[in-house]
Formats: C-alpha cells, sequence, structure tokens
C-alpha cells in the first residue's frame, strides 16, 4: 500500500491547491504519470466504495466487473495500482477511515489534503504537512499576482496593511484582490476601508458566492459535534484571539470533557497551540467563531458565558495581588476581602 502526504490547513489556507501544485510538478517531471483525483462533493464526503468505483472504471475495469464490496473493490484497486506510477490525489478528505480504502497499491504517490489533520493517516505511517498563513512578502506577491497590474508597487502601504487585514489567510487576499481587479480604478485604500471594520470584514471578503471566506469556515463548523461547536462560539466571545485552558474552562459548560473538545477544535484547524496550555484563533478564524455566537448562542447564554471568563480573570487577578501585596486584596467571587 502507498503511504501519503498529508497536507492540513484551516479554511481558505489553499491545502488543496497546494496539494495539485505539486502533484502538476510531479506530472512535469515524469510524463509518464496519470492523475486520479477525489474532488469534494458539495452534499459531503464521498462514499469510498463510491469513489473506487470511479477510480477502477477508470483504470480501465468495466463497469459490470466492479466489485460490489468495498473489501472487494479495495483488494481490485490495490492490485491494478502497483507499481502504475500513478500520482493520487485525495482532495478535502474528511477522517481517516475515508482515506484508508482509497490508498493505491506501492510505487504510486498519493497526496491527501483536508480541512482536519487526520491523526489516525499518522499513526499509519502517512507524512503530515500544516499549512502556515502567508509571511507578509508572500501575501504581497498573492495580491500583485491577482491584481495583476502595478497597484502594489504604486501603493505599497496600502497594500501591506490589506494584507495584516486578510491575516495571511490566501483565500481571503486573493478574494481581496479579486474585487480589486474588477475595479481597476481605485485604489487599495478602498479595499482597507471595507475591511477596517472586524464586523463587517467576513462579508467584505466573499465575491460571486463562489469565493466566500465566511463559507469556507461554515464548513468546518458545521461538521463540528454540537458540544464542541458550542464551545468554539463561546470562545469566540473572548476578547482576544489568545487564550489559556483555564479559560476554556471557565467557557465550557455542558456535555463533554474541554480537554477534548479543544482537542477537537485543533483538529478541526480552528485552533492552534501558542505554548502549553494556551491557544490561538488565527484573525478571521476568531471574527467567524464570535459571528456564530451572536447568531447561534442565545443572550443569556453569552451573558453567563463572559461572566464565567470575566470571573476567571477576576479570580486569577486576585491570587497574583495576594502574591503581591498582600495586605491590600480586591473582591473576587467567592474569596472574602483581607486587610
Amino acid at each position: 500500500m502507498c503511504t501519503p502526504s498529508t497536507a492540513s490547513a484551516e479554511p481558505g489556507r489553499g491545502e488543496g491547491r497546494s496539494s495539485r501544485d505539486q502533484d502538476a510538478s510531479i506530472r512535469n517531471r515524469d510524463h509518464s504519470a496519470r492523475v486520479l483525483a477525489l474532488i469534494p462533493a458539495p452534499a459531503g464526503p464521498a462514499r469510498p466504495d463510491e469513489v473506487l468505483g470511479r477510480f477502477l472504471r477508470a483504470l480501465g475495469v468495466p463497469a459490470q466487473q466492479v466489485p460490489a464490496a468495498l473489501a472487494e473493490r479495495t483488494t481490485r484497486y490495490r492490485s491494478l495500482t502497483a507499481g502504475r506510477r500513478l500520482v493520487v490525489l485525495l482532495d478535502d478528505a474528511a477522517t481517516a477511515a475515508q482515506v484508508r480504502p482509497l490508498l493505491p497499491g506501492s510505487g504510486n504517490v498519493t497526496t491527501v489534503t483536508s480541512r482536519h489533520r487526520l491523526p489516525g493517516l499518522t499513526v499509519d505511517g502517512s507524512f503530515p504537512v500544516h499549512l502556515e498563513s502567508l509571511a507578509p512578502e508572500a501575501a504581497l506577491e498573492l495580491l500583485a499576482d491577482t491584481l495583476a497590474d502595478g497597484r502594489v508597487a504604486e501603493q505599497p502601504d496600502d497594500a501591506r496593511t490589506l494584507v495584516e487585514l486578510c491575516a495571511g489567510l490566501p483565500l481571503a487576499v486573493r478574494v481581496a484582490g479579486a474585487r480589486l481587479a474588477a475595479r481597476p480604478e481605485r485604489r487599495i485604500t478602498t479595499m482597507v476601508s471595507a475591511l477596517a471594520e472586524e464586523h463587517d470584514r467576513l462579508e467584505a471578503l466573499a465575491i460571486d458566492g463562489d469565493h466566500d471566506v465566511r463559507a469556507a469556515l461554515d464548513l468546518s463548523y458545521r461538521t463540528l459535534p454540537p458540544p464542541a461547536a458550542r464551545l468554539y462560539r463561546r470562545l469566540g466571545l473572548h476578547p482576544g484571539a489568545e487564550f489559556g485552558s483555564a479559560v476554556a474552562e471557565a467557557a465550557h459548560t455542558g456535555e463533554g470533557d474541554t480537554a477534548d473538545l479543544l482537542e477537537t477544535l485543533h483538529d478541526a484547524s480552528l485552533l492552534f497551540d501558542a505554548g502549553e496550555g494556551r491557544h490561538r484563533f488565527h484573525d478571521l478564524v476568531r471574527l467567524h467563531a464570535t459571528a456564530k455566537a451572536r447568531e447561534d448562542e442565545p443572550p443569556q447564554e453569552r451573558a453567563r458565558a463572559l461572566r464565567r471568563i470575566a470571573d476567571h480573570y477576576l479570580a486569577s487577578a486576585t491570587r497574583a495581588e495576594e502574591i503581591i501585596e498582600p495586605q491590600h486584596r480586591t473582591m473576587a467571587p467567592g474569596r472574602r476581602r483581607g486587610g
């Protein structure tokens, strides 16, 4: 069985495009390579048996000779593909269980992309790659390529501010650039103004209904189990992109262990590590979580979650004050005034 490489990234970071570029590079080096591709379906994750049926037919198996059972299709597929020098692209995979039957026989190249980290494939021997945000210079280059005119060179300060507001997310940079490209008479500062207000930023990063940062984040949000989605929304109420595990504990109520729910958000590429016991939202993901809190959390639940977060910080500050100045204590929930 072929061992794949797995590229994961938060929504809009471009793991699918990166894998397609990689596969094109392989084909340019080896013109005998053929490509089998699983492209995500709008209705949801494709079933492995259906995908294998398509792959087998593409490999020359007559439709009437395609086995009915998944196990038999997998065996036939691996037998047919062994040593065939195939490039297999499995784009936007949902789970490791979906991917495993689609791995070809040895002697092939397989790239898996996903919004999720798919640690199960790493256990199987996959080589994981997590795509980071674009560096500022790379984001400026992407903006210049998208505009295809001289505005980035002519307006460098505004261009740099624009890519900062896009927070290194390739989809955001491309959408902002595409909106400007459609209006060649406009200065870059007009797009900067459109993104300046946090509440409106996600709505401004959409074009033609097909390329939409919020829609990309919505797809990941909808795959979350309800307890993880609830924690995601409540963490969106936190006044800042970075927070500790204790804040998540304060925000979380209901079913599910907080640590497990945080892992679910990390695996979905909606949170990132920010040091031991600390977590971080990408700037645009935080705006999405905040918007979901406004839309999906009842006002009284939002107020309670904010109060619990504030109480946590007040209690932490009180403990610190007791250490620094024992004779001057302020009131925190559940603590007595001293001195």
